[in-house]
Parts: C-alpha cells; sequence; structure tokens
C-alpha cells in the first residue's frame, strides 16, 4: 500500500520545493537579526514539500499537453519569484506582503512599475527566459500518463492540495510574526491580497469656503519660496551632514560658500516611513494620527500662497496617478502643475521619471514665474531601486556606488533649479527649503514601510535664507540658529512655510500639528510617528512615540520597545523590562487619547 503512493511524496517536483526552503535559509541566515528559524517554518516547509510533490502527481496524472501548458506556465513563476525575491527582501524585509499585493491591485501604475523594474535591461530579460527555459526542461513530463491508470492516487494528490492549502488559512499576524518558506508566503499574500478590499479612505481635498477669512495680511516685502522634498533621503551618507564624499558637490559647496544664509538641522525626523503618508502631512501640516476630517479639509501650503498673492507650480518627478494625487492635489490654486503622465514622460525607477529631463522640458514655464512665486518640487532619484543613470549626466565624477549616483542626480537637480533662478533674476530673493518624506532605510530590520525606528524617519532639513531677510529679521533668525539641535519633523515645514509667507506665525486657529521653525522649539514635545492612517491600511502595522530623549515604539509583529536614545541612538538596546512605571503610564495615556493609535493595538490583539 505504502509502495504504492511512494510516488506522491518523491518525484520531481519534489526538487522545487527543497529548493524553495533551501533558498528561503539563505536569506534567514542573511538577516538573522529579524527572522529567526522556528517551528513555524518546519511546518510550513513540510507543507511546500507535500504540496509540490502532489501537484507533480497531478501534472503526471492529466492529459500531456495541458501538463506541458501548466509546468510552462509554473515554470514561468518560478523564475519570477526566484529573481525578484531578493529586491523584494531588501526592500520591504519580507517576500511579499499582502499589503502590497492590494497596493498593486488597487494602483495599477505600481503594478506596471515593477513589470518595467524586472524587464529593465536585456539581462533581466534574458535572465527570466533562461531560467524559464531551464525549469520547463527539469519539470517537463517524459512520460505521459505515468499515473493516468491509478484514480485513487490522482484523487489523493488533489486532496493532500487541498489540505495544504487550507492550512493556510490563518490570522495574518500569524504570518508577521513568523518566517515562512518564499513559495508559502508569497502564495498567502496573493491569496488574501487578491481576495481582499482595502477599507482605506480616499484622498480628497475639500475646503470650506471661509477658510480664508483669518489670514493675516502681509505689508512686508514677499520673498520667493522653494520647496524641494527628496525621496527616501537619510543624513546617511549626506556630505553637509559630515560624511566624506562627493555624492553631491553642488549643494556641499553651496552651503560651504554661505554658511551663514544655511540653516542645518541636526536632529530632523519623519513621522512616516511610507510615502503616502508623509506627503499629505508635508502639504497640509497635519499629523498622520489626526482625524480623516481634519486631513481632507486642511489647506495646502500653495492654497496660503495663492491667498498671500503667490504665483504657484508643482513640480513632481513621481507618478500623480499613484493613490490619485493628481486629483488630490489639483485644485483652483495651483497655477501650472507637472508631472511624468502629463509630460508623457517615461518611467526611470520605480515610478518616477528622469527629474534632470522633466526640468529641462519645463524651464521655459520657470523662466515665466513672477514674483513672489511658491515653488514645490520632488525628486525621485533616491527612492529604491534608485536612479543610477540619466540622459542628462554623462560624467558621474568618478562615483560608482549606485546610491552615491542617485545623490549626484538629486544635487544635479538642485543645480538646475538654482541656475535657472538666477538667469531670471529671482535667486536672491528666494528661501529654499530642503527636507525629506521619509529616510532611506540602510538597516537590516524591519522594512521601512513598517518601521518606527529612527533609522526609518531619519531626514535632513534644511532652509537657506537670503541675506536681505537676515538683515530685517535678526531676532527670527538667531532663534532659527538656536532650533538646530532640537528634534524636528516634516511636519513643521507648513507652519514654517506660512510663517514665511505672511511673516507672521500662525496662531491657535490654525490647526497644525508641527510648530514654525522661526519660532523657539520646545524639545520636550511629544511625536507620534504611524505608517498607517485612515488612508493607508498595510499588512503591518505600529507606532512610535518620541519624546525627549526615549522613544516608546509598538510593532505587531514583536509587541513594545523602549529606547534610550540618547544613549543608544541606533535604538539597539530594548529596554521595554526596565521602562519606569510613571514613564509606562506617560505613553499609555498618549494611547489612550489617540483613538488611532488604540485602534492598532486593538487590532492587533494587544489590546481587548
Amino acid at each position: 500500500m505504502l509502495k504504492h503512493y511512494k510516488p506522491i511524496f518523491y518525484n520531481r517536483f519534489s526538487l522545487i520545493a527543497l529548493f524553495f526552503i533551501v533558498y528561503s535559509l539563505v536569506f534567514s541566515l542573511a538577516f538573522a537579526s529579524i527572522h529567526k528559524i522556528g517551528f513555524s517554518f518546519i511546518l510550513f516547509a513540510l507543507v511546500s514539500y507535500v504540496f509540490w510533490t502532489a501537484t507533480g502527481v497531478f501534472l503526471q496524472s492529466i492529459p500531456k499537453k495541458i501538463a506541458l501548458i501548466l509546468i510552462a506556465f509554473l515554470a514561468f513563476l518560478w523564475s519570477i519569484l526566484i529573481l525578484t525575491a531578493p529586491a523584494l527582501f531588501k526592500e520591504f524585509k519580507e517576500f511579499l506582503s499582502t499589503g502590497l499585493v492590494i497596493l498593486l491591485k488597487e494602483q495599477p501604475v505600481y503594478f506596471w512599475g515593477y513589470v518595467r523594474q524586472i524587464t529593465h535591461t536585456f539581462w533581466q530579460i534574458s535572465a527570466i527566459i533562461i531560467l524559464t527555459g531551464v525549469l520547463f526542461w527539469i519539470f517537463r513530463r517524459r512520460k505521459a500518463n505515468y499515473f493516468q491508470k491509478s484514480k485513487t492516487t490522482l484523487i489523493f494528490s488533489l486532496l493532500i492540495i487541498f489540505l495544504a492549502n487550507y492550512t493556510l488559512n490563518v490570522e495574518r499576524h500569524y504570518f508577521q510574526k513568523n518566517f515562512l518558506p518564499v513559495d508559502v508566503h508569497t502564495f498567502y499574500a496573493i491569496r488574501t491580497g487578491l481576495k481582499k478590499q482595502s477599507k482605506e479612505k480616499p484622498l480628497r481635498h475639500f475646503l470650506a469656503s471661509d477658510w480664508d477669512k483669518n489670514l493675516p495680511d502681509n505689508q512686508n516685502e514677499k520673498y520667493n519660496i522653494v520647496l524641494v522634498v527628496f525621496e527616501s533621503l537619510s543624513k546617511v551618507p549626506l556630505p553637509f551632514y559630515g560624511f566624506d564624499n562627493n555624492y553631491m558637490p553642488f549643494m556641499t559647496e553651496w552651503i560651504k560658500r554661505e554658511n551663514n544664509q544655511f540653516i542645518v538641522f541636526k536632529d530632523g525626523m519623519s513621522v512616516s516611513g511610507a510615502t503616502d503618508v508623509s506627503m499629505p502631512t508635508i502639504y497640509t501640516g497635519i499629523g498622520p494620527e489626526r482625524d480623516y476630517y481634519d486631513l481632507i479639509h486642511a489647506p495646502f501650503l500653495w492654497d496660503y500662497a495663492k491667498k498671500a498673492g503667490y504665483q504657484t507650480m508643482l513640480i513632481n518627478t513621481q507618478s500623480q496617478k499613484w493613490k490619485h494625487m493628481d486629483s488630490y492635489v489639483n485644485d483652483k490654486y495651483v497655477d501650472a502643475y507637472f508631472y511624468p503622465e502629463k509630460l508623457n514622460m517615461t518611467f526611470i525607477n520605480d515610478i518616477g521619471t528622469d527629474g534632470l529631463s522633466l526640468l529641462k522640458r519645463i524651464k521655459p514655464e520657470i523662466l515665466k514665474l513672477k514674483s513672489p512665486f511658491f515653488l514645490y518640487y520632488n525628486s525621485n532619484a533616491t527612492h529604491g531601486p534608485t536612479q543610477d543613470y540619466s540622459p542628462e549626466i554623462k560624467d558621474f565624477i568618478g562615483i560608482t556606488d549606485k546610491y552615491g549616483k542617485a545623490l549626484y542626480i538629486t544635487d544635479q537637480e538642485v543645480k538646475f533649479i538654482v541656475k535657472t533662478l538666477k538667469q531670471k533674476k529671482a535667486f536672491g530673493n528666494t528661501i529654499f527649503i530642503f527636507t525629506a518624506d521619509h529616510g532611506y532605510h540602510i538597516a537590516k530590520r524591519r522594512s521601512r514601510l513598517s518601521s518606527f525606528f529612527k533609522e526609518a524617519l531619519d531626514i535632513p532639513i534644511l532652509i537657506r535664507f537670503p541675506k536681505k531677510w537676515i538683515s530685517t529679521h535678526q531676532d527670527i533668525y538667531k532663534t532659527v540658529r538656536e532650533n538646530t539641535g532640537k528634534r524636528i519633523t516634516n511636519l513643521d515645514i507648513a507652519p514654517t512655510i506660512f510663517h514665511l509667507i505672511f511673516d507672521q506665525k500662525p496662531d491657535s486657529s490654525y490647526t497644525f500639528s508641527g510648530r514654525s521653525l522661526l519660532t523657539p522649539i520646545d524639545n520636550h514635545r511629544t511625536i507620534i510617528a504611524l505608517s498607517t492612517n485612515e488612508t493607508r491600511h498595510w499588512s503591518s502595522e505600529g507606532f512610535g512615540i518620541y519624546k525627549d530623549t526615549v522613544s516608546y515604539i509598538f510593532h505587531d509583529d514583536s509587541g513594545f520597545h523602549f529606547f534610550n536614545i540618547a544613549k543608544d541612538s541606533m535604538q539597539h538596546h530594548d529596554l521595554i523590562q526596565k521602562i519606569q512605571s510613571k514613564q509606562k503610564h506617560y505613553f499609555d495615556s498618549i494611547i489612550s487619547h489617540q483613538k488611532y493609535l488604540e485602534d492598532v493595538l486593538i487590532r492587533t490583539g494587544y489590546l481587548k
């Protein structure tokens, strides 16, 4: 009897299961600080083995032509999985997540962006074709109707496949907390991601008819404002933050030359590791923990600028079809709005186009801007997988590092903007603000999209003031200088620009979550970081609470963490077992007063 069923548990398809198990073990060893092999891995490795061997029996028990078609299809999918898993794991610290599948399903621009990434070069396409061919050759059926005579064997193999699939009906946090073989994890993510519907609320913009009735009237000289938001940029490895390299020669020399005009904030952080949470907070100054109503009814930066008599221009090198950003930001207060789809430009990396090419194309429009103007520019070069070439750059001055090349491209984009403003005689009267949506994730632990460690939130924030502004605002300038060592966030950008536009700090009637950097910053304020909110759901959930020299962090797969960031800036030494009751009570009170934070703990089973 056992001899009769032996082929079900051992055939050529057993090899693919064994390969995926070993392949996954390699990732586990490479990222031992995140993923450790446990009983769950062994259990689902067995599930994988049984599933693929039973699949092999099934394919050898059906008509040969149908079997060959199915094997060719499987070989193609296997090759894609094998070749793309390293990139996915590097970016997200997991093979594939339900959240990513939902994103690809609901945001087609991102799906086609990933397709372009894996078929970007001749070598990538060749690798897929060759590996598909090799796998097809290994697993093609050589003996037609090998098991066709045994209906019992066929039925038994189908039953095993069904039972293996049934074992995947587990709660999603099980998959967050356990490291599983790549094929099992991927299959679960695709199956649940295609089935589940996101309940995210859409990004919208509704302004009340009287929102501007109390705006200050600035009778003083108005300065042009340029806001540059970099994508995925940490202070590491920026040369003007003390790192020895030539990645950004223009900005480095500019800051050195105009040192007295530049304010370089030392402790800047984002309030989110996710772009679609961070960018709306920059646009509005509304924190990610705030109510959905507050976000969609908040004025944008350019709304304030337009009402103050500024001409407004938005330039985005990222796709604006993603998350429907084009409809979210494109309202009546924008004079000019440029992005890849509007200009019919091709994507270079991720869903971003070449910024230098875009700037070159719209340079005549920039030259037409009349002062005072508000110019917003968003660069995508440093977003993963990072842009390491540009049709506008012939020489990377000896830079060989891929991320270094992306930084150099970003640097040349800033140089282009500065040269263009000098050409139109507007440079001397312009205030520049530089920041990032979130950090560049350089550590091996956790995905940036679900990390609340400083390594994912650490960002540069710089302001360059004209000499004339400094001479007429000496007391304010002194205050800004005093803020350089304090912890600030990209939530502070909106109230700061408001202050610059109206030459008056926003009062309590403006519900900014941040503070103007032109006013004294309370170094003891509480900062909340989130990568999910009412407009963004994800497979992983959590939050970070930063207060003074400590941080209180929650991740749904590992629970609570507590760090003294004054002594442990990289947050490697978890002190949760030593947290004082007074400190614990304070953080618990913050959570109890923030409905969204409480909801996160309820959904993840940490709070009843």
